[in-house]
Parts: C-alpha cells; structure tokens; sequence
C-alpha cells in the first residue's frame, strides 16, 4: 500500500496501475486513458457495414457493459473473420481518436480469441 496514502487513494493507485499494463483487459469507455498506444479489449460485435475502402477488411461496432467503439480491422492485418454476435478478446489493438472518439484498429500485431467458445478463426 501505498505509505500516508487512505485506502481509497491507494485502490486507485492500484487500479490505474493494472490498466496500464499490458494484457490487461481494457473497459472500452476507459481506452483514452490509457498511457499506451496499443490495448487489449473485450466485448461482443454489435454491428458490422461495408468496409468504405479495399484496404479495409471488416469495420463495426464492439461493445462491453461501459460503452462502444469503433474498430477497423486491416485487410493487410490477415485477422480472422468476426461476425456479429461474436465475443471476442482483441489483443494488442492500436486506438486512437478518430473526431472527438476513440477507435481501435486490428493490425499485424493483433490477436483476435474467441473466449467464450471452442469457435476457430474463420
């Protein structure tokens, strides 16, 4: 625990420290303020549309219990196929504010698991 600190400054402390370090599943309202560029996050495909350009594979909403977000999956990125209705833990995504929100990006460096189910990658 944190010396002088009240409990409650010290559970924070704590908290803010898992959430920066990596593997650690990011809440999706909470993205923005991470101190890293790239988060692992998990949620469930809300929606999926047309990709507006080929060097898109797939794009679509992905949202837990704290909020939505917008992700782009690269064709270059070679990751597996999602659906909507799909859970999924997205390792290692790139996020970054696209306006005023945040989005998250699938690239070559990004995991895609599918927890909740025996389902392979498409």
């Amino acid at each position: 625990m944190n010396a002088g600190a009240d409990l409650q400054t010290a559970v924070l402390d704590t908290l803010e420290e898992v959430k920066a370090t990596p593997g650690a599943i990011v809440p999706i309202d909470e993205i923005g303020s991470v101190g890293r560029s790239e988060v692992d996050i998990e949620g469930r495909v809300k929606t999926l549309w047309t990709p507006s350009h080929p060097s898109i594979a797939q794009v679509g909403l992905l949202e837990d219990e704290t909020g939505t977000v917008k992700f782009t999956s690269w064709a270059k990125s070679n990751q597996p196929w999602l659906a909507e209705d799909d859970v999924v833990r997205l390792r290692n995504v790139a996020w970054n504010y696209y306006g005023e929100r945040v989005s998250v990006a699938l690239t070559g460096w990004s995991d895609v698991v599918f927890p909740s189910s025996s389902q392979q990658p498409r």
